[in-house]
């Protein structure tokens, strides 16, 4: 084999160079790469940068006494770039009846850098690790986030946390083969650290070094834990999080508005709550919804460190004390909320949380901590009835505003349990034949003989948990109405209406079929759902819709035209008609535009294979109008105002509107 050959096999860059003169008599294909031209007959002092020249001198002194390959680190520029180049010079002596240089020179760009990578993981875990037991407040948290920690930063593919005795895996990142090369180490008394990485990548200095000080950091992390965990147990701790319950809150909260007071500081209470935090539960599992809980303690905590106050008060509300903020309530409130827009792993899965945050502040908003806390409740209680995701600070009109509310809630409660509501009926008329075909129930409220108009009770049913019982309650006198007008010979289909609040309910589907069961002829009762309900949840409504129409119950879109992603789903939704909002109808036939909306309404129905209903009707002209248009159905005052049963009895006998 000669020289060339040996040479052409070398996957690195190398250089042949005859002794004599010191010139380049051959090379491989990747020199010609590294330099970007040919350096054969060149001569080696031309070849090797001035600024090396003396260590290349040394490498071939070295090797000739030697009598052995030698390397060297050293820079060089790429010639056509300037781009300055780690590379390992290698020099070895290969006789052949005259004697050549063999100058191998290996690219380290490539390697330096994943060695750079590699450090900056070992460093970015060491750093997390170290976060990780200063804020953790519950054990099996940090181990389980250690694990976490040390697996994400990708230099082991597989960690675990055993414990020591029983071997049995507490948690683990990754999968474990026997190819691995694994390493274990003890962590404090009860708990053991595994890690592997592939068996042809041995564990470096550096790693080992990195691993014996998360060891003793989680070891100490463990024995910290303990002893806050033995101090917040007689302080009256939350199991779940590890954070000061409520009873250690209101007993802190009223030491540090003294302390305020006496230093003449502001304090800022936040009340820190977890929107639709019940849905999550329902989801994933009361274990998952604790595991979120953490999640969120840990980080508030950990915000509020040496800076301020943080406990749970209850089922997924927390709460922050702040004494005199360097960046105001503002900067309280930043904290309390920042990064939690962020998907939290739970279980698995994604989940996106929002939060509500009410805020009341010492000594503007009270002057005792009781006063102080009952302010910060109603702020938290408008931020959720705003929708939630929303941050509400105290003014002192809400007092005003609750005060009715909380009446009005109670009289409401009463008149469930005193039989104070009833049903009136709104009919439904066919445009073509000019008859009845069915009727909306709507409640009312008859207290101490007179009738309470609508709008002051509705709305706190509906944004209240009241909601399910009156719902109940119109359901099943519907249901009991109908049978008695079936009896009688009378057979009128009935629309219930659903809320957002009552299809929130696991149990809301199951609980409507039970109550419609007594009824023979399911046709006999309809739902109407409105549109703004059918967004908020689409995937639930559409499967209610579907349930219903295999029951051969009938379902209308009440609203329609209202919301803001009608034609997107409509073709989706297994209903029987649309109701054209009374906003659309009330200023027709004058109002061109209008007009031309209800066209494409109706047009878009009839595309889809849909019924169209008209409400508030008023005038002749707009029933004369809309039947011309080609609307199916229409109800409104021109026809009848709602009526009680006996008085719909003698309408459904009685006018036809041909």
């Amino acid at each position: 084999m000669t020289v060339n050959d040996i040479v052409d096999a070398i996957y690195y860059p190398t250089l042949v160079v005859d002794v004599e003169n010191l010139r380049v008599i051959y090379e491989n294909d990747a020199i010609r790469e590294l330099y970007d031209q040919s350096l054969v007959g060149k001569s080696l002092s031309s070849v090797i940068p001035k600024s090396i020249a003396p260590q290349i001198t040394y490498l071939i002194g070295t090797c000739y006494s030697q009598e052995n390959r030698c390397s060297e680190v050293v820079y060089i520029n790429k010639i056509n770039t300037n781009e300055l180049l780690p590379v390992e010079i290698s020099i070895g002596v290969f006789k052949d009846n005259k004697e050549y240089l063999l100058i191998t020179i290996r690219n380290l760009k490539n390697y330096l850098e994943r060695e750079l990578r590699n450090y900056m993981g070992l460093y970015m875990m060491l750093r997390d690790i170290n976060n990780l037991i200063i804020s953790s407040t519950v054990p099996k948290y940090m181990l389980k986030e250690a694990v976490n920690v040390v697996h994400k930063s990708g230099i082991f593919p597989y960690v675990a946390i055993t414990e020591k005795y029983s071997n049995r895996v507490l948690f683990e990142k990754g999968d474990f083969n026997k190819d691995l090369l694994t390493l274990c180490m003890q962590v404090g008394k009860n708990h053991v650290l595994t890690v592997s990485k592939p068996a042809r990548n041995q564990f470096t200095l550096k790693e080992l070094d990195l691993l014996e000080e998360i060891v003793y950091d989680l070891s100490f992390g463990l024995t910290r834990i303990e002893k806050d965990i033995s101090y917040r147990e007689r302080k009256f701790s939350d199991s779940t999080t590890g954070l000061p319950n409520r009873s250690y809150f209101l007993n802190y909260l009223g030491n540090a508005v003294e302390e305020a007071k006496a230093k003449k500081k502001t304090l800022v209470l936040a009340l820190v709550d977890i929107d639709m935090f019940g849905e999550i539960n329902q989801a994933f599992g009361y274990e998952a919804g604790d595991e979120l809980l953490r999640k969120v303690a840990y980080e508030l905590e950990s915000r509020f460190k040496g800076k301020g106050f943080v406990g749970r008060i209850g089922a997924d509300e927390f709460c922050v004390v702040v004494i005199d903020p360097t960046g105001g309530y503002g900067e309280v409130v930043r904290k309390a909320i920042e990064n939690f827009s962020e998907p939290i792993i739970i279980d698995n899965y994604r989940v996106r949380i929002t939060l509500s945050v009410g805020v009341a502040i010492y000594p503007y908003d009270s002057s005792t901590a009781e006063e102080l806390y009952s302010n910060a409740e109603l702020s938290l209680k408008e931020a959720k009835a705003e929708g939630g995701n929303t941050v509400i600070t105290y003014s002192k009109g809400f007092r005003d505003i609750y005060k009715p509310q909380v009446q009005l809630r109670t009289d409401v409660k009463d008149a469930i349990e005193n039989d104070e509501f009833l049903l009136y009926f709104q009919p439904k008329i066919e445009l073509k034949s000019g008859k009845m075909l069915g009727a909306e129930a709507l409640i009312r409220w008859k207290k101490n003989g007179e009738l309470i108009p609508p709008m002051r009770f509705i709305p706190v049913i509906e944004n209240s948990e009241l909601i399910n019982d009156v719902g109940r309650f119109v359901l099943e006198e519907t249901c009991r109405q109908v049978s008695e007008w079936k009896e009688k010979g009378l057979k009128i289909p009935v629309a219930v209406n659903v809320s957002p609040k009552q299809l929130q309910r696991v149990s809301f589907t199951e609980d409507f079929l039970k109550a419609v069961d007594c009824l023979e002829d399911f046709e006999l009762i309809e739902v109407e759902i409105t549109e703004s309900t059918i967004m908020e949840d689409t995937g639930k409504a559409i499967t209610f819709l579907e349930i219903l129409a295999s029951q051969g119950i009938k379902s209308y879109i009440d609203d329609f035209g209202t919301g803001y992603s009608s034609l997107a789903y409509l073709k989706r939704l297994p209903v029987y008609a649309i109701k054209i909002d009374r906003e659309f109808i009330k200023n027709l036939p004058e109002d061109k535009d209008s007009m031309e909306l209800v066209k494409i309404m109706v047009a878009i129905a009839k595309n889809f294979g849909l019924k169209t209903l008209a409400e508030g009707i008023e005038t002749e002209e707009q029933f004369t109008l809309l039947r011309e248009l080609g609307c199916d159905y229409a109800q409104g005052y021109f026809f009848s105002k709602p009526l009680p049963p006996s008085e719909l009895e003698d309408f459904y006998r009685g006018k036809d509107w041909t």
